[in-house]
């Protein structure tokens, strides 16, 4: 069997570790599939040992170019810090790459794209999860990413975004493991909401923020991470802070809500649609390939809470609307089910490594 290597800069078990772990669960039957991944915290290593994968550490952060929407900012220290790292983070891949021998190797983030020139495989494949910043920084990561054989995208809207030349393209969407769901159904109230995003402002936590302190109507669920200095300790709201499988919250839900600041969050669309449970999130034109509006889910301006509020009360006062919405966004999830996405990747995959052209409507 062929030998893959999966490397993914985050040691916490977020929506890309979350995306890695679903990769991997696609090959691991027809592929050796082992991982590279930091050592400062053990979330992910955990959930990998678990269903045990082989699992390689790398020391500290992986620097890399975190050159994208919902990103630090370029001249943010955080940003700067990351970007100094790659020196002595390629020292460190170049002496791993050395010691060990794979036939694929897998980047799972545009981020470590500098890493194209040490990886020692046959074959190199780069996922691109994130909305890239068409600026000077673009250039760079444009010249590491083609260097791949291969890239996957989890949209058409950063496919064409990038405009790649020489590396393959493929759509590999996020995918929802359907088998595992047992669908809720539907209450006719919309009482309980829940939020995926703990105090990111990214994710939209000042948006809950305001939800929660002027409409106490509602309950809150708020599922990640919440310092203790942003907690707000009321009787409408739940914290769950450390969530490894979160789908156990859409029992409890009556509507999703992803106001996001940037276009970040695609996995909770799907997870919702199977959930059949109604989505209301940010509007931005990547979402527009998943979701249409009063369609399959509710859209809204930019951290406008009135508009959330008067999406809530739709939802609540016009049953039929909230049953279509359900049912549509149900059918359109179906697609991105593990057993589709997997099907479609591995006969991807396979071709490829043949050096056939595989993925025909690119």
């Amino acid at each position: 069997m062929k030998k893959i290597l999966i490397i993914h800069h985050a040691a916490e078990y977020g929506g890309g570790s979350k995306a890695a772990f679903q990769i991997a669960k696609m090959l691991r039957d027809d592929y050796i599939v082992e991982f590279l991944i930091p050592d400062y915290c053990e979330d992910f290593y955990k959930i990998l040992k678990s269903e045990d994968y082989n699992v390689h550490l790398f020391h500290g952060y992986m620097g890399g170019i975190y050159n994208y929407s919902g990103g630090p900012r370029v001249i943010s220290r955080t940003f700067l810090k990351m970007l100094f790292k790659i020196p002595t983070s390629a020292m460190q891949l170049y002496k791993f790459m050395n010691k060990h021998e794979f036939d694929i190797c897998i980047i799972n983030s545009s981020v470590i794209s500098w890493a194209v020139h040490i990886l020692k495989s046959k074959y190199k494949i780069c996922f691109i999860r994130e909305t890239v910043h068409k600026n000077i920084l673009y250039k760079l990561e444009k010249k590491y990413v083609d260097k791949f054989d291969t890239t996957c995208f989890i949209s058409k809207h950063d496919l064409e975004l990038w405009d790649l030349k020489q590396t393959n393209k493929l759509l590999v969407y996020d995918c929802v493991d359907v088998e595992d769901i047992c669908m809720k159904r539907s209450n006719k109230t919309i009482k309980n909401i829940l939020y995926l995003g703990g105090d990111s402002d990214l994710k939209g936590w000042q948006t809950i923020k305001k939800l929660i302190e002027n409409h106490p109507e509602y309950n809150y669920h708020v599922a990640g991470k919440v310092s203790e200095n942003n907690i707000i300790n009321a009787e409408h709201v739940n914290y769950y802070q450390m969530v490894n499988h979160v789908e156990s919250l859409y029992h409890i839900a009556d509507v999703i809500l992803l106001p996001s600041t940037s276009p970040h969050q695609l996995m909770p669309i799907f997870e919702a649609g199977l959930y059949q449970v109604p989505v209301i999130t940010t509007d931005f034109e990547i979402i527009h390939e998943h979701i249409s509006n009063n369609f399959n889910g509710i859209l809204v301006p930019l951290n406008d809470v009135s508009g959330i509020v008067k999406a809530l009360v739709e939802l609540n006062d016009d049953y039929d609307l909230k049953k279509y919405i359900i049912e549509n966004n149900y059918k359109k999830s179906i697609s991105h089910s593990y057993k589709n996405v997997r099907k479609r990747f591995l006969y991807d995959l396979e071709n490829l490594l043949k050096g056939l052209t595989s993925y025909e409507d690119i």
